[in-house]
């Protein structure tokens, strides 16, 4: 009965790869490998299922695999509690959460990681790195809630964690640092974000190249603190070749590309370039999907608002 389970299971995770794409086929394959692993104590196995799920939460699931996706999620899940796998357990929780996030629905994707953080406490105690990158996850979640006070100490515990176990040039490590320097943007502290940034964008340009997708993402944030900043004769540039770098990963009209097209916007018009910061931003909100990206929509919509000072806006 045990293997049975096992192989439906399998299959599930199986069904669920071919509904989000070859990245998650491999996730999928990557966490039976884990789950099996670590009954018999296999190590290199879990580091490398705790780096495909920073993987799977940095490109989400998108569009119409959503529902089919969180169906092969739920079910999986569904066995696992019958198996009273708790490592399993916590695992379906963090792929339904990753769901939730992509759909920007973050009380859910709270509610599921709070549940898996909770199993993670309980199994590992407050160091082990998986405890670690559940924490990574809720803070993530209660950042993009604006609840950064919150997570803050969170991403500080991760880090410390992360950079203990992998060391400070692991991408696991670096993406922590990552978001909490973008947490500092949020408060204002300004300083703080610079450190950080200012030390793992070059690392991560001289480990992954200039040129990919997740360098050009935290160059959007680089960028986002420039602008904060009002040095804005640094922020174009960076802008701008992150926009070029996404729109090659993932096509110029992905919903990716929004977020900088509103900072882009805010630098042009930081420097007098209002008519050129109109047309990104007008380009950067038709790429956002209605009822998921709701709080960029708000944003692109204020700043195009018109403004006594500039009649054409």
């Amino acid at each position: 009965a045990a293997a049975e389970q096992r192989q439906r299971v399998a299959r599930i995770d199986g069904q669920r790869g071919v509904i989000v794409g070859q990245r998650a086929l491999v996730v999928a394959v990557v966490e039976l490998d884990v789950a099996q692993q670590r009954q018999r104590g296999g190590g290199a196995w879990a580091e490398l299922g705790r780096g495909l799920g920073v993987a799977a939460r940095r490109h989400p699931v998108t569009g119409g695999d959503l529902a089919g996706a969180e169906a092969s999620y739920r079910e999986s899940l569904a066995i696992r509690e019958r198996r009273g796998d708790r490592e399993g357990i916590a695992a379906s929780l963090s792929s339904l959460s990753a769901l939730s996030y992509s759909r920007r629905d973050y009380a859910g994707a709270e509610t599921l990681e709070r549940r898996a953080l909770a199993i993670h406490l309980e199994m590992h105690g407050e160091d082990h790195p998986e405890t670690a990158m559940s924490r990574l996850n809720l803070a993530m979640t209660l950042r993009r809630q604006g609840r950064v006070e919150a997570a803050i100490p969170l991403l500080e515990s991760s880090l410390a964690t992360h950079r203990a176990v992998y060391g400070p040039d692991h991408f696991t490590t670096s993406w922590t640092q990552v978001e909490l320097a973008m947490a500092f943007q949020q408060t204002a502290a300004l300083d703080r974000a610079e450190a950080g940034l200012a030390e793992v964008y070059p690392r991560l340009v001289a480990k992954l190249g200039a040129g990919d997708a997740r360098t050009a993402d935290v160059a959007v944030g680089y960028g986002q603190l420039r602008v904060r900043q009002k040095r804005y004769a640094e922020a174009e540039p960076l802008l701008r070749a992150a926009l070029e770098t996404l729109a090659e990963r993932y096509g110029p009209d992905h919903y990716r590309l929004g977020s900088g097209q509103l900072w882009l916007g805010r630098c042009l018009s930081g420097q007098g370039r209002r008519a050129e910061a109109i047309a990104a931003w007008r380009a950067g909100l038709a790429l956002l999907r209605p009822g998921i990206d709701e709080q960029l929509i708000r944003d692109f919509r204020a700043e195009l608002a018109p403004r006594a000072d500039s009649p054409a806006g």
